[in-house]
């Protein structure tokens, strides 16, 4: 289970019974997640209340990059991410967890 360091508690609920953050693996397919490997009408989600640091392997096509990026929400399995590049467009992606370590800033 992906669980973030951090002082702040999360706030845990039932993915069957939220509003999704955006669109899982929408912002034109940049996420390898995709929607039924997700699971979220099965699998509890957490929403961080304040998003927390971390280093992620995001995938831009078949190109990895490892991105300094937030993590807004997450299940045992991914994570949900938003990210500015260096142009200043957010991104906001899944990515599995095994892909995610915590940053300090």
């Amino acid at each position: 289970m992906w669980a973030p360091t951090s002082d702040t508690q999360p706030h845990t609920t039932d993915a069957r019974k939220t509003v999704s953050l955006s669109k899982p693996c929408s912002n034109t397919s940049r996420s390898p997640c995709v929607r039924k490997e997700l699971e979220l009408d099965a699998e509890p989600l957490t929403r961080a209340p304040k998003p927390r640091p971390v280093f992620a392997w995001a995938r831009y096509g078949d190109v990895a990059v490892k991105v300094d990026a937030w993590a807004v929400a997450w299940t045992d399995h991914a994570v949900a991410i938003r990210r500015t590049t260096p142009n200043g467009e957010e991104h906001k992606s899944w990515v599995w967890a095994s892909a995610v370590r915590p940053r300090r800033i």
